[in-house]
C-alpha cells in the first residue's frame, strides 16, 4: 500500500470518527423530545375535602402532580381540572363522589358550569352535558361532541380523621366516541 492511500484511509476514518462523535449526541437529543416517558404509574391525587363538597352541587378542583415536558420535570404543578359531585349526604355510611374531567371530549376545550347549575358547557362548540356527565341536545340541534364527559376514578380516603376525596387522572383521546387514554 503506498503512503498516499494510507493517509487517505486514515483521514476518513478520522473524519467518520470524529462526525459520529458529534452526530450520536445530537440524534438523541432529538430523539428525547418525541419520546414519552411512559414508565410512570398513574397515582391517586388529593384534590378536595368531602366536607366542603355540598351534596348535588359541582365543584371544580385542580389536580396536581408531576409533569414532564421534553428536558423539565416539575414536581407540583396542576396537570388537570376536574369537575366534582357529591351525590350523598354526610348521613350516608359510604359516601359517594363523582369526578368529570373539565376537558371537551370534542376538541379539548374547557368545560365550564351552566348559569343555572343543572349542567356544564364547552363555550367553543356550545356542547352541553348534564350532572351526570351524558351528552345533552343544544338548542334542538347536534352535539358536537361524540360522547359525555370523560369520568375518573375517585376513592375516598381517611387522613387523621378527615375524608379526602382522590382522583387518578388521565387525558382521553378527544374526537371520537369511544373513552381512550392518550399514552
Amino acid at each position: 500500500m503506498q503512503r498516499r492511500n494510507l493517509l487517505k484511509w486514515l483521514s476518513a476514518a478520522l473524519g467518520t470518527a470524529c462526525a459520529s462523535v458529534v452526530a450520536v449526541p445530537g440524534v438523541k437529543y432529538l430523539l428525547a423530545t418525541v419520546q414519552r416517558d411512559g414508565g410512570e404509574a398513574v397515582a391517586p391525587q388529593r384534590v378536595a375535602r368531602l366536607n366542603d363538597l355540598p351534596v348535588g352541587e359541582p365543584v371544580e378542583a385542580a389536580v396536581t402532580g408531576r409533569r414532564r415536558d421534553a428536558w423539565s420535570i416539575y414536581p407540583e404543578e396542576a396537570v388537570g381540572r376536574v369537575w366534582l359531585i357529591r351525590r350523598s349526604d354526610d348521613d350516608a355510611a359510604d359516601p359517594q363522589v363523582d369526578a368529570y374531567s373539565s376537558v371537551c371530549p370534542h376538541l379539548r376545550c374547557a368545560v365550564s358550569l351552566e348559569p343555572s347549575k343543572q349542567g356544564f358547557i364547552c363555550p367553543c362548540h356550545r356542547g352541553r352535558f348534564g350532572l351526570e356527565g351524558e351528552r345533552l341536545k343544544t338548542d334542538g340541534q347536534r352535539n358536537p361532541a361524540n360522547r359525555g364527559l370523560d369520568s375518573l376514578p375517585v376513592q375516598i380516603v381517611d387522613v387523621d380523621g378527615d375524608a379526602w376525596v382522590e382522583v387518578t387522572w388521565q387525558e382521553f383521546e378527544p374526537g371520537i366516541s369511544a373513552k381512550k387514554t392518550l399514552s
